[in-house]
């Protein structure tokens, strides 16, 4: 509802996932967590970045995967072992299941792009 412009008090609808999803494809360019240094790769190729291997750009993206990693670590820590099919997941899928379509949307969107989007030579 965020990305649609909705206050967290509305109730949120399949109207808002289409218009997210079309924010999405339309307006970003999806990285991924997971795939960190292959979205690094997929925003360097699409602003034409130079310089991507560069001393000071390779510290960067380095101290850049170190605080996404503790980050995630962090959040586990928080959180805990969510085990996929467990109680607790199925309750926080029932309370999300338009944020996980959401989420399934970006992943085909990232691939999509990787493919549309040429690395620079």
């Amino acid at each position: 509802k965020i990305i649609c412009g909705y206050g967290r008090s509305d109730p949120p609808t399949g109207d808002h996932l289409h218009l997210a999803q079309e924010i999405l494809r339309t307006k970003f360019v999806v990285g991924l967590h997971d795939k960190l240094a292959e979205s690094i790769t997929l925003f360097e190729d699409y602003f034409h970045w130079e310089g991507g291997n560069s001393q000071s750009a390779t510290s960067c993206k380095s101290e850049l995967k170190k605080a996404e990693n503790q980050r995630e670590l962090d959040m586990y820590h928080k959180v805990g072992n969510v085990k996929l099919g467990s109680t607790i997941y199925k309750k926080i899928e029932e309370r999300n299941t338009l944020d996980l379509e959401l989420y399934w949307y970006a992943l085909d969107l990232h691939r999509a792009q990787r493919a549309f989007i040429s690395p620079k030579e």
